[in-house]
């Protein structure tokens, strides 16, 4: 059944559809149940003695779910619906299947929950046997009460939830098989579409970008944008409009790669991803962060419009692997990224020189096809640690999301919540808070003693 790229209908699977059952009020402390609970000092937990925990089970045992010829389960996949109309406030229905999740994603109809699997067994000659597919559960909502309806399995793994797209009753899943590590590689990456009432398989694209791996997918409506890997960025374009008939219609090498993909316009893509440059094996040093602008109105010939580059090797952006990271006000063309930034003191051009000297967050405009760098804001304190410039910071002054309200940009970390005028360039408010608790032993000895909160 592996490697297929086949849809497995409901008649192969055990269906179920259950409540959570009440039970008797616990009278035990909060921290006897929660995990997170235990962590905290009796005074952080006093809210133990203000509330009782209800424990009951998921489900039984009958209503599990699941797909009899997939052997041994390795967990559980719940899936919990709560009502929020007013008839029925608070109102939990859920569904159990047996099977284990990673990447999620959600449509108006089906809930999506995948699950990469490998096989490492070795073949008579010696060579790994290169087994490798996903496994994906398809729950369908039905009105707040959610039933587990079909499993598909594809050749390969997938990057992470972009990879999977529902559109106009076809779901369409981008994947990796093979290990572009080998001498030679044999990675190759594929489209596969299936029709999602019945499961069958419409249409497919293989053998994408021999020896490379995907490392950003984006589906958009009729169109798919995929950014393979190994030394240059191939940059693909498929029309995906005939599911029956899935097609490459143009692709774009440029030097580094995306790991996000965020559609700008009908015309306009914008990647979010590394800077590289050739090394002398023949392979890619991954340096700072890049910003790539795309013109993809002709498929046939993609265009990278502009770039920017910030920071040298080590420096990253949380947006790039946490896409709600990432902000994009499409009226203003206000882009806004968590970064921090490394770069190599004056002078110092050894390799692995880099330190850090930012940490906060860029503020980019996307105008006339071109991005341009605004301003920088930060909430990490002026009198930098000495553990500064090996990258440990302050992490919990590190932003980490951001908000456009009333032509003001709001910056979130773990410590403050800061209001910035954008027009004029100024900070209106700073609030410190506490979200965390600092996780002392997991920085230098001395680091703490130097930070100013």
């Amino acid at each position: 059944m592996y490697g297929q790229g086949r849809g497995i209908a409901m008649p192969n699977a055990k269906m179920a559809s259950s409540s959570s059952s009440s039970s008797t009020s616990s009278s035990s402390s909060l921290r006897t149940h929660a995990p997170v609970a235990r962590t905290l000092s009796p005074s952080e937990a006093d809210v133990e003695l203000k509330m009782a925990v209800d424990v009951s089970p998921v489900c039984s045992c009958e209503d599990v779910s699941y797909v009899s010829n997939l052997g041994v389960s390795s967990g559980w996949v719940t899936v919990v619906a709560v009502s929020t109309s007013p008839d029925s406030m608070g109102q939990v229905k859920t569904t159990t299947h047996a099977g284990r999740g990673e990447a999620v994603m959600m449509s108006a109809r089906y809930i999506y929950v995948s699950a990469t699997n490998w096989d490492y067994t070795m073949l008579s000659d010696g060579e790994p046997r290169d087994g490798q597919w996903t496994v994906v559960l398809q729950f369908a909502l039905a009105l707040g009460s959610p039933t587990f309806s079909r499993l598909y399995t594809v050749p390969g793994s997938i990057v992470n939830q972009f990879a999977l797209d529902e559109h106009e009753g076809h779901l369409r899943i981008a994947t990796t098989w093979g290990d572009m590590w080998r001498d030679p590689p044999t990675s190759v990456s594929n489209v596969y579409i299936y029709d999602t009432e019945d499961g069958r398989q419409a249409g497919k694209v293989e053998g994408l970008a021999p020896g490379e791996r995907i490392y950003a997918v984006r589906f958009a409506g009729d169109t798919g944008y995929i950014v393979t890997f190994r030394q240059v960025d191939p940059l693909f374009v498929l029309d995906l409009s005939d599911a029956a008939h899935p097609l490459v219609r143009g692709q774009l090498k440029i030097p580094g790669f995306s790991e996000y993909l965020h559609p700008i316009s009908s015309s306009l893509l914008l990647g979010l991803g590394k800077d590289t440059e050739d090394d002398a094996n023949g392979g890619a040093l991954v340096l700072g962060v890049k910003l790539s602008l795309f013109d993809v109105g002709k498929p046939e010939k993609p265009v990278e419009l502009a770039s920017m580059i910030v920071g040298h090797r080590g420096t990253n952006s949380l947006a790039s692997y946490d896409h709600k990271a990432f902000l994009f006000h499409p009226a203003s063309g206000l882009l806004v990224l968590p970064m921090q930034v490394w770069e190599r003191p004056k002078g110092n051009e050894e390799r692995y020189s880099e330190e850090v000297v930012f940490d906060g967050a860029y503020l980019f405009y996307i105008h006339d096809q071109a991005i341009s760098l605004y301003d920088k804001v930060s909430h990490q304190s002026d009198k930098m640690p000495k553990g500064w410039r090996w990258g440990y910071g302050n992490g919990e002054r590190q932003i980490y999301r951001s908000v456009y309200m009333d032509a003001n940009l709001v910056t979130i970390s773990d410590r403050h919540v800061q209001i910035y005028d954008l027009a004029n360039k100024a900070k209106l408010r700073d609030s410190s808070l506490n979200l965390t608790r600092p996780q002392c032993l997991a920085q230098p000895p001395d680091f703490w003693t130097n930070v100013v909160y």
